[in-house]
């Protein structure tokens, strides 16, 4: 294997999706507050965040499919009195890939 394509190869062994989705649980409320001002605006966050990931594994294992578009789901109590669930996924590139943007299924 050359030294190009060993830096290319992703490390299956790691768990670097477990340990992006604990940091997302941890600072959930900067992390929406940064990046999307208003949604964490409108959360009233004297009701804590409900994690339903097993119940997103639940759903998707019954599919056949791997998750590949949702992270996390959570349920979160707004301002207004209702609830909001929330879907997210993180694509976090380990390795090189030429064109990740693209792949990734960005806007750009």
């Amino acid at each position: 294997m050359t030294e190009e394509s060993q830096r290319q190869t992703p490390a299956h062994d790691s768990d670097y999706d477990g340990a992006w989705k604990e940091a997302l649980r941890c600072h959930f409320r900067e992390i929406l507050g940064k990046y999307f001002p208003a949604a964490a605006a409108a959360i009233d966050w004297q009701h804590p965040p409900e994690w339903s990931d097993k119940e997103l594994s639940q759903i998707l294992g019954q599919t056949g499919q791997r998750n590949r578009t949702v992270d996390v789901l959570v349920k979160v109590r707004l301002r207004t009195g209702g609830e909001q669930w929330i879907l997210l996924h993180l694509e976090i590139q380990t390795f090189y890939e030429e064109d990740f943007c693209r792949a990734a299924g960005s806007l750009q």
